[in-house]
């Protein structure tokens, strides 16, 4: 501190004085100044001091970082090894938007229509209104009479069993032609059906719509033509079956040139058509064959009174208990109250397992 006033004290005296002499004086003084502090450049620390010395440094334990102090004196920023980006690091927030936007663009549009009735539009269908029906791309419900307030279709059809295959063709006959261009498939359900919708789309996710093909749970009737895909699972109709169902059979043949007895069960007719048209019926099953449509209800799977005909009619072997059915189930069967579909529907969509501690 005191060559540090002695040196400012010199300087001054210099400028004011302005003599020979004390010019003299200063410059020696600047010298003096300059060789205090070439003695003091040493105690700074410079880049390659900081890389060989340096302050903070991380240590990986498991998942844990652990800051590790040196005992330098000079509190500076660390200085880091450039490192190459990671994936991650190297996506902006602008490239998250983008790859959003393709992974929506990649998702299957799904239409879902539901079979339905003027008698139990607000009994059972009001639970697939208010659960999952609107996570499909379009929704319809078809009735047999109109009810804009619902809303539901009304077909020119009458109500009963015996016209189930004439009420199917016509509400194929009018997606057709009003919703043809809305999505790329097409999911029958009826009104004591439930679906998951997220697992539906990862089902169609990498296939072709494009393809003639339709999926379902596969029966096999015995008399009956061709296998077929049971309506109370609900079945999924690629864009081009119901391109060619429609054009090349109904608008041609409302049934499909079948040779005698026509049957009134809607889901072997439909087998029936899409086979006249060379429509494949695809496997749905997952990669350890257990069921992704049950056209019965979870429980029965874990009873011992699973009826015979359950078993003679499936084409691939029925599996019981824990391994019946897939963990990417899409459907299920009789969910017949709105109560049944709305509890159902919690305990898949709102209940959370947590598998580690809370911190």
């Amino acid at each position: 501190m005191a060559n540090y006033l002695e040196t400012l004290f010199m300087l001054l005296l210099a400028f004011f004085g302005g003599s020979f002499l004390t010019w003299i004086i200063a410059i020696h003084t600047v010298q003096k100044y300059e060789s205090v502090l070439r003695e003091r450049e040493p105690k700074n620390l410079n880049r390659d001091s900081l890389q060989s010395d340096s302050i903070m440094n991380f240590v990986k334990y498991g998942e844990r970082f652990h800051k590790v102090k040196t005992n330098a004196s000079h509190r500076l920023p660390p200085v880091h090894t450039a490192q190459k980006p990671t994936v991650k690091q190297r996506i902006s927030a602008n490239d998250h938007r983008i790859m959003s936007e393709i992974n929506n663009a990649n998702n299957p549009r799904v239409l879902c229509w539901v079979m339905t009735t003027p008698e139990t539009l607000h009994s059972r269908a009001i639970g697939i209104k208010k659960t999952w029906g609107p996570r499909c791309d379009v929704t319809l419900y078809m009735s047999s009479k109109t009810d804009l307030d619902f809303p539901a279709v009304g077909l020119p059809v009458n109500e009963g069993r015996k016209h189930l295959w004439k009420k199917t063709k016509e509400a194929i006959l009018y997606i057709y032609k009003h919703h043809f261009n809305d999505a790329d498939w097409f999911f029958k359900a009826d009104d004591d059906t439930y679906v998951i919708v997220d697992n539906l789309r990862g089902f169609l996710r990498d296939k072709n719509s494009s393809e003639p093909v339709y999926y379902g749970h596969e029966f096999h009737q015995q008399g009956w033509h061709v296998g077929y895909m049971s309506g109370g699972s609900g079945y999924v109709i690629s864009k081009e079956a119901l391109k060619r169902l429609t054009n090349d059979q109904l608008k041609i043949d409302g049934n499909c040139h079948i040779s005698g007895k026509i049957t009134a069960v809607e889901d072997m007719m439909i087998g029936w058509c899409l086979s006249k048209v060379n429509v494949l019926r695809g496997d749905s099953r997952d990669e350890y064959q257990r069921s992704r449509f049950l056209p019965l209800r979870t429980d029965d799977y874990f009873k011992d009174n699973m009826p015979e005909w359950f078993f003679k009619s499936s084409k691939y072997d029925v599996k019981l208990g824990p391994d019946c059915c897939s963990d990417s189930l899409i459907s299920i069967h009789y969910i017949k109250t709105e109560e049944s579909m709305l509890t159902l529907d919690y305990y898949i969509h709102r209940i959370k397992v947590k598998t580690k501690p809370n911190p």
